[in-house]
């Protein structure tokens, strides 16, 4: 992937000719993800002119190295691995010092949801050896795990990868365990987690790593695991013995969308019927979303389902979480004989009539 990477960077900077692309390229490297008000931003800081900056984040977004995803853009992760490691200490402290500034509004629109979020104000501070950054990761860590959650592990593994956390940084450790635990990876969530207890017992990522240790090994009443639901701890042992089976100290939220859709069978080619959560404001109600599946991809908490159906004379995809906290039910009208996945099943085969 490395080489793939230097391939197409290389042609990429050669087709561009002589200039500043080669010296400001790297700088948009410093952001996890993009949009083009941020990619002409962080260019701009090493090209002279705004309209050459505009020409150059437009020809970045178009090149092989770059992926469109939810209106974002993102580098592949062998291009962005190659640009931060050819980008100079000073730049990328200034392009992170850039970012962090205009993540300041955290209501413009404009720039990447994660500039938004704890996530990329613990990322860019960190890199910047600000304490703040630290902070941030742990107001991460001691929440709810969520997308942003496991986006704040990744980006914290890239940090420990450049140098900019430390290799046995207990908080990460904690987040890390947590996240594996919670995802199902329980053996290795546990061994992470008690690690944390045994080293950094007096701290807060010590004491909640104690907490959902005890959970995991004591046995608890009816009574007390009721308790533990309501406020979003998930029973174990005695309890989880008479219920279904599943990874004890999951969060109630993910634990009730995993209990609507795990007993589900279906699988390509079958029509379902997604009932999804919509809230607006206070006020919650139930979307229903009929369709033929097209795929299933991914494994675990992570699964994904696309489906589509026809409106009005058009196709309408939508691709959900299986396991979201979104989804209320999943229920299968018919069952299907399809045999490969995407829109080629819907094809009729050869000689139909006209």
């Amino acid at each position: 992937m490395t080489e793939r990477a230097e391939l197409l960077v290389g042609a990429f900077l050669a087709e561009c000719g002589e200039g500043h692309a080669s010296s400001s390229l790297p700088l948009i490297s410093a952001a996890y993800s993009l949009t083009d008000r941020l990619a002409v931003s962080l260019l701009s800081l090493g090209v002279p002119s705004a309209a050459e900056a505009e020409r150059l984040a437009g020809a970045v977004r178009c090149s092989e190295f770059s992926v469109e995803r939810n209106g974002e853009w993102y580098l592949s992760s062998g291009a962005r691995e190659l640009l931060l490691s050819e980008c100079t200490k000073q730049q990328l402290l200034a392009a992170d010092r850039h970012i962090a500034d205009l993540a300041v509004d955290v209501d413009n629109r404009d720039l990447p949801r994660y500039l938004r979020t704890n996530v990329g104000k613990f990322y860019h501070l960190t890199r910047l050896g600000d304490r703040a950054g630290r902070s941030a990761l742990a107001e991460i860590a001691f929440s709810e795990c969520d997308g942003s959650y496991w986006l704040a592990v990744h980006l914290a593994r890239e940090l420990q990868q450049h140098g900019f956390m430390a290799a046995d940084d207990l908080l990460f450790s904690f987040a890390r365990g947590k996240l594996e635990y919670l995802c199902g990876d329980v053996s290795a969530g546990l061994e992470a987690l008690r690690e944390v207890a045994a080293n950094a017992s007096r701290t807060e990522e010590g004491e909640q790593a104690r907490l959902l240790i005890e959970a995991h090994d004591s046995p608890i009443s009816e009574e007390q695991a009721s308790i533990r639901v309501l406020m979003n701890q998930a029973p174990t042992s005695e309890h989880q013995a008479k219920t279904k089976p599943r990874p004890s100290g999951i969060d109630a939220n993910v634990q009730r969308a995993s209990e609507s859709t795990q007993e589900v069978e279906f699988g390509v080619g079958d029509i379902i019927r997604i009932h999804e959560r919509i809230t607006k404001g206070a006020k919650e109600r139930i979307q229903v979303f009929e369709g033929i599946v097209l795929k299933r991809s991914g494994g675990g908490m992570r699964e994904m389902v696309t489906v589509r159906k026809i409106t009005s004379g058009i196709g309408v995809e939508k691709t959900y979480p299986v396991h979201s906290p979104k989804i209320e039910k999943i229920e299968v009208k018919k069952y299907g004989k399809g045999q490969r996945a995407g829109k080629s099943l819907l094809y009729r085969k050869p000689g139909r009539r006209r």
